[in-house]
């Protein structure tokens, strides 16, 4: 489900940048740019039940997964959420 959420911002993001001829190691996206992209990607995924996957998660994932790049996406999907609610 997580994988799943990722490659779809993954596409939106190419799509969004799609003929713009700027070199790919020159587009960046700040926190606050990230975590509206995960609020828009996540209000249009549709998927079902991802806040109790998310949760899920949280409740088991280890101390160092939570200090990784995943655990920065988890969080950032997180607070995604929890602005839609």
């Amino acid at each position: 489900m997580f994988g799943e959420v990722t490659n779809i911002i993954k596409h939106e993001i190419e799509e969004f940048w799609k003929g713009v001829r700027i070199p790919s190691d020159k587009i960046t996206l700040d926190a606050d740019q990230l975590l509206m992209l995960y609020v828009y990607i996540v209000g249009r995924s549709g998927l079902r039940d991802i806040y109790a996957h998310i949760q899920f998660c949280i409740e088991f994932s280890t101390d160092y997964i939570k200090t990784t790049r995943v655990g920065y996406s988890l969080t950032t999907l997180e607070v995604a959420l929890n602005l839609l609610v």
